[in-house]
């Protein structure tokens, strides 16, 4: 593995700000400038991989009738799955600035900025795309998509009892720990899915966002405090994940198996003389705002202490009307002629109509969520806050595991207790730990089915381990027929931290995820620890530790066990 570090200048810039900000404890967090408020923050990310199993990525199967060919070697364009895996996750440097103009009485503008510098790809010597589309956002190909500079940009106007929130911003709903119910509002960058703190990886959208303060209006019902919000996000965004353009096969550390194993279905396609235009990669963002709109509606308020059981606890309605946080291969017009062990999609010229369409979907959501406090509970559990969320959707589409789509709904809920706790001698451990239990599930309301489009019975077929099982395709698929889930998903999480030493400088955290069910059981575990030098300058250092089937969804992850550190500084 060629270890040249081509680009040094952001360890250089971060130094350079350690020094200018001092290690001393007198700096400063924010600088007015007249009526112009100024902050900003050194963020860097260092993360190793441990290695784990397999250590080199995996090169996925499209067997065929005609080809002998062990399961896992491809017969197409591989790209650059032969390479190992490099050593280095992770080595990003972000400088953040905040810009808030407070001189006007009822509008205040905020601007966020963040540069941020990966060299990641310098020290594994990836190929140039790679360091094209994820080293920089100082470059077109990142700069306005997913990870753009200008972060935020918005005017916060104040007409009480409304208050509007206009321009590119992130609005969170839910406050679940590793895994999403109703905060399904901005998507993300999963450049590195095992990334805990969520903010760090929202994507910001260009929203209108306004809140309707009801509280003193009697005649609506609710509680003591109630609170109307309605969003419109006029530029639907999707998720993005590393190594998702096809020439980018093999690649990133952080690519979820489905997405190398499309890469290689589109590689392959091409390769066989399918054309250029066989794999519409955009069609998910043609036409106009009005097109591609998505609003969401919350209505959220507080009883009071006079009803019942259900006194002093924090409710929430919601509904969306959006797109599905990933846009969906249509493939048209399938063809068997390759002798796949199911059919694909054909070639789109002399009048077939065939190739891959990447296209976006529209379904909507209800939702509910509560958290109260449990007064009655016994000796350390009383006042521990229960909370609950719950998702219906309506009209989800699923792959089953020869690539045919299918229309369901799907329920997700997830009920958690939050309390502190003295765990240890108090001699020792002074304060108690904060310490957040969840469970989550998430079912899809159709069973599923063999597929439609499998030749089950082919020698391709016969030659592919699970070919003509039921199942749906999620993130661990490394082909079409491995890593798929049944109807329902469920994963408990734990989540703990606590402060020691005098002024709390010293924060330590706990978090654990294990998902239970067959070939998807996997399990991730989470442990940092962080020293405060001064009111300016952090640093921490933890570990995830991942286990499970290779195609599971978080044990494909196995490969990437690894410590990390973090540096912050803030000015």
């Amino acid at each position: 593995m060629n270890t040249t570090i081509r680009y040094s200048s952001p360890t250089f810039m971060g130094l350079a700000v350690m020094l200018l900000v001092g290690w001393s404890g007198d700096s400063v967090a924010r600088y007015q400038f007249g009526d112009l408020e100024v902050s900003g923050e050194y963020f860097m990310l260092a993360d190793f991989r441990l290695g784990g199993t397999p250590d080199f990525p995996k090169q996925f199967s499209l067997q065929t009738d005609g080809v002998v060919a062990p399961p896992g070697v491809g017969v197409g364009p591989i790209g650059g799955q032969g390479e190992e895996y490099g050593v280095v996750n992770a080595f990003r440097h972000e400088l953040n600035m905040e810009f808030n103009y407070t001189g006007w009485s009822k509008v205040t503008p905020v601007l966020k900025t963040r540069f941020f510098y990966d060299a990641m790809p310098d020290f594994n010597a990836y190929n140039d795309t790679i360091r094209r589309n994820w080293g920089s956002n100082m470059r077109s190909d990142l700069g306005e998509d997913i990870d753009p500079v200008i972060r935020e940009a918005y005017l916060d106007i104040d007409l009480r009892p409304v208050h509007v929130r206009a321009g590119r911003q992130i609005a969170t709903w839910g406050r679940s720990d590793g895994v999403t119910v109703l905060d399904v509002i901005n998507p993300r960058n999963f450049r590195n899915p095992l990334t805990f703190e969520q903010e760090r990886f929202m994507i910001p959208q260009e929203m209108l966002n306004i809140k309707f303060d009801l509280s003193n209006v009697d005649w609506v019902p609710g509680g003591i405090t109630k609170e109307l919000q309605l969003i419109w996000n006029w530029d639907y965004t999707p998720h993005a994940f590393p190594g998702f353009r096809p020439e980018e096969e093999g690649q990133h550390p952080y690519t979820l198996a489905v997405v190398d194993y499309a890469n290689q279905i589109i590689n392959t396609s091409n390769a066989v003389g399918f054309g250029p235009n066989f794999f519409a990669n955009d069609e998910w963002d043609e036409g106009d705002a009005f097109d591609k709109s998505e609003i969401f509606v919350r209505w959220r308020a507080r009883t009071g202490d006079n009803a019942g059981p259900l006194s002093d606890m924090t409710y929430s309605f919601h509904y969306a009307h959006l797109f599905d946080d990933l846009p969906l291969y249509e493939l048209q017009n399938r063809t068997n002629g390759f002798t796949f062990p199911f059919t694909i999609a054909g070639p789109r010229g002399g009048g077939f109509g065939g190739g891959i369409d990447f296209v976006r979907h529209r379904y909507n959501m209800a939702g509910f969520s509560f958290d109260k406090a449990l007064t009655w509970l016994p000796g350390p559990f009383k006042g521990g806050v229960l909370r609950g969320e719950l998702a219906y959707n309506f009209g989800l589409k699923f792959y089953e595991t020869d690539l045919a789509l299918h229309q369901a709904d799907s329920l997700q809920t997830l009920i958690g207790f939050d309390q502190y706790f003295y765990i240890g001698p108090k001699s020792f451990v002074k304060t108690p730990w904060f310490v957040s239990a969840q469970y989550w599930r998430d079912e899809i309301l159709r069973d599923p089915g063999v597929g439609v489009n499998n030749r089950i019975g082919s020698v391709a077929c016969n030659a592919q381990e699970r070919c003509g099982e039921a199942g749906y395709l999620i993130g661990g698929a490394s082909g079409g027929f491995e890593g798929s889930r049944g109807t329902t998903r469920d994963i408990v999480t734990l989540f703990m931290f606590n402060d020691f030493l005098p002024g709390k400088t010293l924060h330590v955290e706990l978090f654990g995820l294990h998902e239970f069910g067959g070939r998807q059981a996997g399990t991730w575990m989470r442990a940092l620890v962080g020293y405060n030098f001064n009111n300016a300058v952090s640093a921490r250092v933890g570990a995830n530790i991942i286990s499970g089937q290779e195609d599971g969804f978080f044990g494909q992850f196995e490969r990437n066990r690894s410590i990390f550190t973090e540096l912050k500084v803030t000015f």
